[in-house]
């Protein structure tokens, strides 16, 4: 609740929801009233908050009385995108009903072209509310100067702030200056500042209690940096391509940000920036589109990963690591809880004459950590398109996993390159129980080899999961005939499982307990 909201005590009704207390019910009308700020997909009519909130106030008098007597959650729910009704009557309502509240606002103009009225009603908006914003998430299509002098003046109220160009402006306009008077340098609420239409003043008072920040603009590194060791409470940073030098002297000095603990970021430029600061320890690190074309930028790349592998190896907590694309443009590189939000995703290509090179000193970089007893599982690509699984490089790493327990391919080809290697001592993988395999085709022959050699070893696989590989519906392929996969060569294998995905659930085949007849998973052929 906030300052204006009222309980209004209402009868009692015979549905068990009308029982909970008024109070509750402000609760969870309230949290159906977020416009969930920072994401990128806007609700479709139906299940935007506000039309959820109006309809919820249709429902009986005392839930009404509820909802109008609550004007902050009527202020937190200015979906522009949905008032965009021929008459003005609706949104001039909305607009009542908030009273004083703080205000929540919302334009998401790249998935449909916004009626005028909605367009005219939210400029209004901006210009006479604009001290009562708290939150601003604009991704509209075309810009003009003049509408957006609001957000030159102060304000005291404003604690998100996110602005996203959706395509190209219109040649007669320019984007809005951001740069000189943002805010007037007033906004000591402040908390999330995101914009990609032009460079944001650095130097602003607002910098100091800011928790997140997107700068996607061409600033000069010590400049950035400086900054940057001012924002002490910052949590997370967004960053562009930002710098036009890729060689960056190395006198800069290190900075220190100890509450970051989430960095994103595209080209070069990012891993220029975090040679020079030290974030929290296990800070998750998000990188894409970086060019490795010289040994420098080869140099850096491998520093600055190796570091924060080394923060989070730091930590003990088991590790999932997924490599795929080496030879690829680019290779994609994982490492964290691969299910959740990985620790650490990087996409990274080489030119050719870098290519091996990066290869070899990215696998020497990860010999060269303690992250070998805290992997437990691994992703593999595809052998013949991606990993070659050359002697010198891939194979002392693999030996050094002595923990890793599953481990995830996407065929049963790069099961059966790991056969080559059969005579390597120490024995790959010594831990490894599950295999993963989640394209087809299945080949049975294959799979037999890999599970022949780990019985050699005393090292027997338990568990085959088949679980990622989607049956072929003859609705969606009616070209591709289906034929049943031939386990009969895994059935002396006895006492492993094998799980495969059937019509309505997952299905179990214990081998050697004699109904491998029965098991019919389909192969993709």
């Amino acid at each position: 609740m906030e300052p204006g909201d009222q309980i209004v005590m209402g009868t009692s009704m015979s549905t068990a929801i009308h029982d909970l207390p008024d109070d509750v019910l402000l609760e969870i009308f309230t949290m159906n009233a977020d416009l969930r700020p920072g994401e990128d997909w806007p609700d479709d009519f139906f299940s935007s908050p506000l039309t959820t909130t109006r309809r919820t106030s249709q429902v009986c008098r005392l839930w009404r009385h509820i909802l109008l007597s609550s004007p902050s959650i009527w202020g937190r729910i200015i979906d522009v995108d949905f008032l965009d009704q021929k008459e003005d009557s609706w949104r001039e309502e909305v607009l009542r009903r908030c009273r004083d509240a703080r205000l929540h606002i919302r334009l998401r103009n790249d998935h449909h072209q916004t009626h005028l009225k909605a367009q005219t009603f939210f400029f209004r908006i901006l210009k006479t509310e604009w001290a009562r914003i708290r939150v601003l998430d604009v991704r509209d299509r075309y810009w003009h100067p003049s509408v957006w002098r609001a957000f030159h003046s102060a304000n005291p109220t404003i604690e998100f702030f996110r602005i996203v160009e959706a395509m190209v402006y219109r040649k007669s306009w320019d984007p809005p200056n951001l740069d000189e008077q943002l805010f007037a340098g007033y906004a000591p609420s402040l908390r999330y500042v995101s914009s990609s239409l032009g460079s944001l003043r650095l130097d602003a008072s607002w910098r100091s209690h800011i928790r997140h920040v997107t700068l996607d603009y061409r600033y000069d590194i010590r400049e950035l940096l400086s900054a940057l060791e001012h924002m002490e409470r910052l949590e997370s940073l967004e960053v562009g391509s930002f710098l036009d030098n890729p060689y960056q002297p190395t006198s800069i000095p290190v900075i220190s940000i100890p509450r970051l603990r989430d960095f994103k970021g595209k080209t070069i430029s990012s891993f220029q920036l975090l040679d020079f600061v030290l974030p929290a320890r296990g800070c998750r690190l998000t990188i894409n589109e970086a060019d490795i074309c010289s040994n420098y930028t080869l140099n850096l790349v491998i520093r600055v990963f190796k570091r924060f592998l080394q923060d989070h190896v730091a930590l003990s907590h088991p590790l999932e690591a997924s490599l795929l694309d080496f030879s690829g443009r680019p290779a994609r590189i994982e490492f964290g809880h691969l299910q959740d939000a990985p620790a650490i995703r990087l996409a990274i290509r080489s030119d050719k004459p870098f290519e091996q090179y990066f290869e070899d000193r990215f696998f020497e970089s990860l010999t060269e950590t303690d992250i070998a007893p805290h992997l437990t599982s691994l992703q593999l690509g595809e052998p013949s398109n991606t990993i070659r699984f050359r002697y010198t490089v891939y194979i002392p790493f693999f030996q050094s996993l002595s923990s890793l327990h599953e481990l995830r391919v996407s065929t049963a080809k790069a099961l059966g390159m790991l056969v080559e290697y059969r005579h390597t001592q120490p024995v790959l993988f010594p831990a490894l129980k599950t295999i993963y395999i989640y394209n087809s085709p299945i080949r049975g022959s294959l799979l037999k080899r890999f599970f022949s050699w780990r019985i050699r070893c005393g090292l027997p696989i338990t568990l085959l999961d088949l679980t990622n590989i989607q049956e072929w519906s003859e609705k969606t392929e009616p070209t591709r005939k289906k034929r049943h996969s031939n386990f009969k060569p895994l059935e002396d294998f006895q006492g492993m499982e094998i799980r495969w995905r059937g019509p309505s659930s997952v299905e179990r085949y214990v081998c050697g307990s004699g109904f491998i007849e029965g098991v019919k998973p389909w192969e993709n052929v």
